[in-house]
Order: C-alpha cells, then sequence, then structure tokens
C-alpha cells in the first residue's frame, strides 16, 4: 500500500493526540502498511516495532525544543501531566518553560517534520535490509530476565563526566555478591541514547577483570562481558571496575540511570560530574519504574533536587535497590 508523505504527516501529527503514543493506537494507522513484517508478526507485533523506532528517531531529534515538545506531546514522559490530552501537555510545557502555548505548538510541528524527513527513509531502510526488522521486534529482551539473578550487588558507585553537553566517559566500581556457585563474569552495558552507534563506545576494564566477548544489540546498545580472575563459590565477593568511553559529538539524555538487573543493590551511589561551563538550570534525583518517570519534574521544595557545586558536581545515595528499577539523576539544560 503506497502511503504519501502528507498521510504520514497526518498520521504522525495524531499520535500526539488523546493519550499520546500506544502500540493500540499504531495498530490503526497507516504507518503500519509501510512495515516489510517477519511472517509470524502480528499486528501488535508490527505496532510495537514501530513504536521503538519513533521512540528512537524522537531521541535523535538534534534541536532540543522540537525534542522535548516531540516527548510531551507523544506522552513520552516529558510532562507532569501524562495521560491527558496532547494539547493539555503541551500547555504544561509552555508553562514549564515560561512561553506560550502556541510556542509548543510550533516546536511540535518542527518535530513532525524532523520525523517526516528521517522516518520514511529508515522504514525502507529497515524493509530492504535482511533482517533490518529483527532488532525491534517483541522477542527482544536487554538482558535475559532469569527468575533468580545469580549474583547481588553489594555497592555500585557509579560517575558520568560531561564535556559540554556531550557525555564523554561513565566510570563504574562494583562490588559483587555470587548466589550461586560458578559465577566467572559480569555483563557490562555501554548505551548512549543520543547516538545508537556501537562504534561509538568502548567498555575499557580497569581493575581486577578483563574484557571478554562483545555482543551488539539493537538501538546501538553493546553488551560486554568483564571476566573475573576466577570463577566464584556461593556467598564470594568480587570488587572491579570498569569505564565505559563515549566518543559522539551529540548532546547528552537529559537522564543518566543504573538499571538493577542484579538480585538487588544494597547501596548505589550515583554521581554526575558536569562542564562548569555547561550548568544545568535544574537537577534532580530519581527512582523510576517506567521509562517516563525520570523526565518528571518533582514538586517544588522536593529534596530530590540537587545542587551542582561551583564545579558542576552532583552525587546521590540510593539504599536496597530493588530489581527492575531504574535510578538516577536527571536534569535540564538553560
Amino acid at each position: 500500500m503506497s502511503v504519501s508523505l502528507d498521510e504520514i504527516r497526518v498520521e504522525v501529527q495524531g499520535l500526539g493526540r488523546d493519550e499520546g503514543l500506544t502500540v493500540s493506537k499504531l495498530e490503526g494507522t497507516q504507518l503500519l502498511t509501510l512495515i516489510r513484517r517477519p511472517l509470524e508478526w502480528s499486528d501488535e507485533d508490527a505496532a510495537v516495532a514501530l513504536q521503538q523506532l519513533i521512540l528512537e528517531l524522537v531521541a535523535r531529534i538534534r534541536d532540543e525544543k522540537p525534542r522535548v515538545a516531540a516527548r510531551a506531546t507523544l506522552n513520552l514522559g516529558t510532562s507532569p501531566v501524562a495521560g491527558r490530552s496532547g494539547t493539555a501537555r503541551q500547555k504544561a510545557l509552555a508553562a514549564d518553560r515560561s512561553v506560550h502555548p502556541d510556542t509548543v505548538r510550533e516546536w511540535w510541528y518542527d518535530a513532525v517534520e524532523s520525523l517526516l524527513d528521517v522516518l520514511p527513509r529508515k522504514i525502507e531502510e529497515l524493509n530492504s535490509t535482511p533482517g533490518g526488522w529483527s532488532p525491534y521486534g517483541p522477542t527482544f529482551t536487554l538482558v535475559p530476565d532469569e527468575d533468580r539473578p545469580n549474583f547481588s550487588l553489594d555497592r555500585v558507585d557509579v560517575a558520568w563526566r560531561l564535556r559540554g553537553r556531550v557525555g564523554e566517559e561513565l566510570l563504574s566500581y562494583r562490588w559483587l555478591r555470587a548466589l550461586e556457585d560458578g559465577v566467572d563474569r559480569y555483563q557490562a552495558i555501554a548505551w548512549y541514547f543520543s547516538d545508537p552507534d556501537h562504534d561509538k563506545y568502548e567498555v575499557v576494564p580497569l581493575l581486577n577483570c578483563e574484557k571478554g566477548q562483545s555482543t551488539r544489540s539493537r538501538r546501538g546498545i553493546l553488551l560486554t562481558d568483564l571476566v573475573f580472575p576466577e570463577p566464584l563459590s556461593q556467598s564470594d565477593s568480587i570488587f572491579f571496575a570498569y569505564k565505559v568511553l563515549i566518543k559522539s559529538d551529540r548532546e547528552a539524555e537529559t537522564v543518566f540511570l543504573h538499571s538493577v538487573r542484579s538480585a538487588g543493590v544494597s547501596h548505589l551511589i550515583f554521581r554526575v560530574q558536569f562542564d562548569p561551563c555547561e550548568m544545568p538550570t535544574r537537577a534532580w534525583s530519581f527512582t523510576a519504574m517506567s521509562d517516563a518517570d525520570p523526565y518528571v519534574l518533582p514538586p517544588d521544595g522536593s529534596p530530590r533536587y540537587l545542587v551542582p557545586n561551583r564545579l558542576g558536581y552532583v552525587e546521590e545515595h540510593f539504599r536496597n535497590c530493588k530489581r527492575g528499577a531504574k535510578y538516577g539523576i536527571s536534569w535540564q539544560w538553560p
């Protein structure tokens, strides 16, 4: 089925109405007909893949104003009025930015045009590549979700460092405890949301581990095994450290986080070193169960707000972090 550019524009604009971007809404759009899906995929499977692609492309919009307007309008969590109409979400963003709602509406129109520049081309690229849609498919999981993780983390100490508005380096120190015999490695995740290009990351062992196999996954996620000196027995603990180098010139997504994939983290120390020449207007810590939560501003006066010192440094401590939750620091640029 042929869908014109004007029809695609109308469909993309419609994604911002009512509850925003959802799988069920995508199932009823002409956009779904553009996908040359695997034969075994249902409409829902194809809609899940298309949703993931749109999320990726929104994150890659270079201009910050259209990008935040797209997040608010599509209900991706930027706005604190999630679940209401797109117009209400735009008004909330306008109030937060001290601009007229018509200004946010123009930002949204700019975002739509940005998506129109890349969405049809990216869909055609995936259609013409054998297995191109597979990484976006519904069977993908970032890390196999075993019923019983084989390790917990007594302590995690992570620090992100920015150069200007670009993420440059992650330093990570970890104290791991084995929950069964034979634990011999940790799988490090390298991912820079703004630049999903595997070649832009490098995982570097620092202390008490060596680099094993790396696996490229979807949306630029790089999984790298860090192998311990010898396998652990149950209840044994080990300290190791590594860093992730980011070789990109793209502005960072305004959130850094730790997703708990182990049985739990007893103590998480989360640090961000901003460039003193590029300080955020607001920064806050979060505990989240969804991808939207980190972008929602805390209430005025909340102790979750963090004030960088004159060198641009902030930190937050989290205790008894639960499996499946996300912990970290978000911010807003001027």
